[in-house]
């Protein structure tokens, strides 16, 4: 019986110090996890204060975000919109204008104009499709270049714009924005002499 007893008491023993150890591990383990987690959370707290930072210099640096055409790959895409540039683009979009002119993606769909509350101070029929919009000294011009709408009515809308730039003080500077290039090294096909 006392051989049984003292295999019992070495077997609780070993049974004893294999759990200790293992012990030890996990708390040398869960030690790490917390270094580490504190450590990336400092690093996350770091992060949202200069994005903080950085969206309170856009609201007061930015007057607005113009955007050249093709927002989405398929324009009658409601999922497209919101996923790829209305959901991407959130943070900023709460707090700045943005101004986006037709690009050939957005095929010429209601979404893209009911999306966007776009000066209606073109030739009328084509409202929205080109517009003008005075940010402090800029008059900002938004043609649109889609095939459609290459015509003279828009020409001689941008004349008349450019003419009245010409004569009004307040404007030092005329931008304009359009969707295809006049010329361009990487997509000659979208080149247009418009």
């Amino acid at each position: 019986n006392l051989a049984e007893t003292r295999q019992a008491e070495e077997a609780a023993q070993e049974e004893f110090d294999k759990t200790t150890q293992e012990n030890k591990v996990t708390k040398t383990t869960k030690e790490q996890d917390v270094k580490y987690k504190n450590k990336e959370a400092a690093g996350l707290t770091k992060f949202v204060s200069e994005a903080k930072a950085d969206l309170a210099g856009s609201q007061t640096e930015l007057d607005a975000v113009l955007v050249p055409g093709d927002l989405v790959d398929d324009g009658w895409s409601y999922e497209q919109f919101a996923d790829d540039f209305f959901g991407p683009g959130a943070a900023l979009w709460s707090h700045v204008p943005v101004y986006p002119v037709p690009g050939n993606h957005e095929a010429d769909s209601p979404t893209f104009f009911d999306y966007f509350n776009l000066p209606a101070n073109g030739s009328f029929g084509y409202l929205e499709h080109w517009w003008t919009h005075d940010l402090s000294n800029v008059r900002l011009i938004d043609l649109d270049s889609n095939t459609a709408y290459l015509i003279d009515e828009q020409l001689e809308w941008l004349e008349g714009v450019l003419d009245a730039a010409c004569t009004e003080e307040d404007i030092d500077f005329v931008f304009a924005q359009l969707h295809h290039p006049y010329k361009s090294e990487l997509w000659i096909p979208g080149e247009i002499l418009y």
